[in-house]
């Protein structure tokens, strides 16, 4: 092979930027290890402290900004359409969404509706998700029945 051609090639025995750096300084890779795995370690503590609100009490133990950030976490993973649901569970979640995006429904008045709800004493057991999709059941029938009648499928 001629010294023209070698020039064009790229070296094979030169190593990538990271790679050199961990070779002048071996305690790098082990010291960004060790911060990842301190690093998650702090955040599941912390998601565990935290927990989930499962029920009334927890619930209303939150200031009114706390809920309606829950009440819009709960609302972007209930209506998220999976590929694997079904088509009247997707229907359903379709419905829901026109129906807060017609009634043009905000987070602070999510977490509002679902604290009407838990003054009702049957329901102070019930995680907020579950008051969610109670609460959502009620105030979007209409619009969910449309969606479901689009595909033939029966009211809710």
């Amino acid at each position: 092979m001629s010294t023209a051609s070698r020039r064009h090639r790229p070296s094979l025995r030169r190593s990538a930027p990271h790679r050199r750096a961990s070779l002048r300084f071996p305690w790098i890779s082990g010291t960004l290890k060790a911060g990842t795995i301190a690093l998650a370690m702090a955040a599941s503590s912390a998601a565990m402290a935290a927990g989930y609100v499962n029920d009334r009490k927890q619930w209303l133990s939150m200031k009114p900004e706390a809920r309606a950030a829950y009440a819009q976490g709960m609302n972007d993973s209930q209506n998220f359409i999976y590929a694997d649901d079904t088509l009247a569970e997707a229907m359903v979640k379709r419905g829901r969404t026109k129906c807060l995006l017609e009634l043009k429904t905000g987070a602070d008045t999510l977490a509002e509706n679902i604290t009407f709800m838990y003054k009702n004493n049957d329901y102070m057991n019930l995680p907020p998700s579950a008051m969610y999709i109670i609460t959502m059941a009620k105030i979007c029938k209409v619009y969910i029945d449309l969606e479901r009648a689009a595909f033939g499928l029966g009211p809710s």
